[in-house]
């Protein structure tokens, strides 16, 4: 999944996640309330967690219309993270967020 519109943080600047994990980035889109989690890197079951918890955080700090998950760059994902990935379209179904 590929998203080309830059999005920025409400300080307007891009907004690297402050975790172990400094291979993903958090963007905003204030005017279209999209959020956009750009993850570069393998996730295994380690990294699932940290990531569900912190698009957990962001999900409710910005309260956005639209989730974008983007692992354009993404070489491995084990079940731990497709679970993950599951989990997180039910709840933003659920609160009737895009996704």
């Amino acid at each position: 999944m590929s998203y080309n519109t830059k999005c920025k943080t409400k300080e307007g600047q891009v907004e690297p996640w402050k975790g172990k994990n400094k291979n993903m980035k958090i963007n905003y889109e204030e005017k279209d309330k999209v959020l956009r989690f750009e993850i570069t890197e393998e996730i295994d079951h380690h990294w699932s967690e940290k990531i569900r918890r912190q698009a957990d955080n962001e999900i409710e700090r910005y309260v956005p219309k639209t989730v974008i998950f983007d692992f354009d760059k993404v070489s491995f994902m084990d079940s731990a993270g497709i679970g993950m990935l599951i989990r997180k379209i039910q709840s933003c179904k659920n609160v009737r967020r895009k996704y």
